[in-house]
């Protein structure tokens, strides 16, 4: 029986030990994260910013912790809109990073506005001179409006646009109420009350599909207002485009007739673009700067 206690023993002190051990070095590999993702990002010369139009776009992001560099999970699958115009901002004041490059991809803002916001702060970008280039397999719509501002829009080969206009539905319930006996009762003042209405009505009711359509072709009109001018077309003709459903069919060829992209380009191909836009040699590596390093680059002094 002793002999079992001094064994159980020892080998309660040896996990103690080693769980001291190991707590020693994960503090150490944190303390070590948290310094390298507070030093500053060292920006060489004819840098490009790097934005990876993908994954969720909101106002703020919530905030990372030090296991999301563990996990690769920086660079960014839901980005913060104050982060990316904070950068942008940087970008523009930094001479060393001369153009940004735009990924286009599955993009998702939470509202209009930030798109719009996004797409204000790239145009102002390039007030300073420098060069925006975007490429991308497929241009989802709200991405396509951000990208538009870009001096060149670049597709790849088997790559598409996604352009049909906006719209909108709304699910309604009292279908389903009326079949296990609920009645939902509510009381509301004025026509253009339309929260409840998926709770009393099978339908969208004809105020509700009047300020739906309101407030979305306000969005639309000015989409095409901007992306018209950047484009060098006219609201009206994007618009016949959208109305007509051809872009959802289209080859990459008609993309460039319609004038919603300037050239078909293979990844090579646009690395080469870059690569003469920075004066750089065939071999040379291209600088680059994501999201992330340009948070911790310092702000310029004016």
């Amino acid at each position: 029986m002793k002999q079992f206690f001094k064994m159980t023993l020892a080998t309660v002190c040896g996990i103690a030990i080693f769980l001291l051990i190991a707590g020693f070095f994960l503090v150490i590999s944190l303390v070590g994260m948290l310094a390298s993702e507070s030093a500053p990002t060292k920006v060489e010369d004819n840098s490009v910013f790097v934005i990876k139009l993908s994954g969720t776009i909101s106002e703020r992001a919530e905030g990372s912790t030090p296991f999301d560099a563990v996990l690769g999970m920086n660079d960014m699958s839901a980005m913060g809109l104050d982060d990316l115009i904070a950068s942008i901002r940087k970008a523009k004041d930094n001479d060393d990073i001369k153009g940004i490059y735009l990924e286009g991809g599955l993009t998702e803002f939470d509202a209009p506005a930030t798109a719009q916001q996004l797409r204000d702060a790239l145009k102002d970008f390039k007030k300073s001179g420098k060069w925006i280039v975007a490429y991308a397999d497929m241009y989802m719509q709200a991405n396509y409006y951000v990208v538009s501002v870009a001096d060149k829009v670049y597709l790849n080969a088997e790559g598409n646009v996604d352009f049909k206009g906006l719209g909108g539905k709304g699910e309604y319930l009292k279908g389903l109420y009326d079949k296990i006996g609920v009645k939902y009762m509510t009381a509301k003042v004025g026509k253009y009350k339309s929260y409840v209405e998926r709770n009393t009505l099978t339908g969208m009711s004809d105020y509700d599909r009047e300020q739906r359509a309101a407030y979305t072709n306000g969005i639309w009109q000015y989409w095409l207002k901007e992306i018209a001018e950047s484009r060098k077309v006219t609201p009206k003709q994007l618009n016949q485009l959208a109305n007509d459903s051809i872009m959802a069919f289209a080859n990459p060829d008609d993309y460039m007739t319609a004038k919603l992209v300037d050239k078909i380009l293979f990844p090579e191909e646009l690395k080469a673009e870059i690569k003469d836009r920075l004066k750089l040699g065939k071999d040379d590596n291209i600088p680059q700067l994501t999201l992330a390093d340009m948070l911790n680059v310092a702000r310029s002094r004016t």
